[in-house]
């Protein structure tokens, strides 16, 4: 179907070659007629590699049935049942972000559903200036002095293996939910929830941090046989989405083009007020 044709353009006067992709014209013709889109969507989706009509109608209209099995990644069962068994017990849950809009994004998701589920949790994000990114030990110390009995990691906490270490040390249990790539090691946590650990094998790798939070939302919302919130909580989700730049296929499609749809009806204030201010 494809072959591949060399161009050139001009810049600063100088040559330059670009190698694209060309599609037979007829295959073109056939997939925009069968599939009752335009000629231009179908050749953009065939130079993306999206060839057959199954995949061509997933990637325009992806549903939520086409969410991955969030205890398909590693740890997730046993992240889901921690939680659980810190509800049951009414031990102090505190959210441990970042200060980027991935980080912020992902406490505020999980702040979000736990409120609605009737859990008060506590969050903590590390000054960008004085802290720096991630786990620090100094903000497990004051988790502990605020009595917390877990800390739910976002965005972050991947390689805070010391950091891992002494909260254990200090009788505080740790899960980690994060997307960066991991050291050879692990923490020692109760769970280490990341789609790109080396031994993996979730079918989609390129989740955002967010992304990775809302699958421990999808999880417990399994454990309290409820339904996910998707009308308040997918807009968060698609906007950490977009702003960590991740690769807009498989999931993150589906989280951006649902999200994106939703903000419109959102009762979220803190989006609402976004959407105002940016007159949108």
């Amino acid at each position: 179907m494809f072959t591949n044709i060399v161009g050139e353009y001009m810049t600063n006067n100088d040559k330059k070659f670009l190698k694209v992709l060309n599609q037979d014209e007829n295959d073109i013709k056939s997939i925009s007629k069968e599939m009752n889109i335009s000629y231009l969507i179908t050749k953009i989706l065939l130079n993306r590699g999206i060839k057959n009509k199954k995949d061509i109608e997933k990637f325009l209209n992806p549903t939520y049935d086409d969410f991955h099995d969030p205890f398909l990644l590693n740890d997730m069962k046993l992240a889901s049942k921690r939680i659980m068994e810190a509800i049951e017990l009414d031990e102090k849950i505190w959210i441990y972000g970042d200060y980027d809009v991935d980080g912020v994004t992902s406490t505020s998701l999980l702040v979000n559903f736990f409120f609605q589920i009737g859990i008060k949790v506590q969050f903590y994000i590390p000054n960008r200036h004085s802290e720096g990114y991630g786990l620090n030990k100094s903000a497990i110390d004051y988790i502990k002095m605020q009595k917390g009995n877990l800390i739910i990691t976002v965005d972050c906490g991947i390689t805070s293996i010391s950091e891992a270490d002494y909260a254990n040390e200090i009788g505080i249990d740790m899960i980690i939910t994060d997307h960066h790539t991991p050291s050879e090691s692990l923490p020692k946590a109760i769970a280490v929830i990341n789609p790109s650990r080396h031994d993996s094998t979730y079918p989609f790798k390129k989740l955002a941090g967010v992304g990775v939070a809302f699958k421990l939302v999808q999880a417990v919302s399994f454990e309290f046989e409820i339904e996910v919130d998707y009308l308040s909580l997918l807009p968060i989700v698609a906007i950490g989405t977009v702003a960590d730049i991740v690769d807009l296929i498989d999931e993150n499609r589906l989280i951006v083009k649902k999200g994106l749809d939703l903000i419109k009806e959102t009762s979220n204030l803190g989006i609402k007020s976004l959407i105002e201010v940016t007159g949108l």
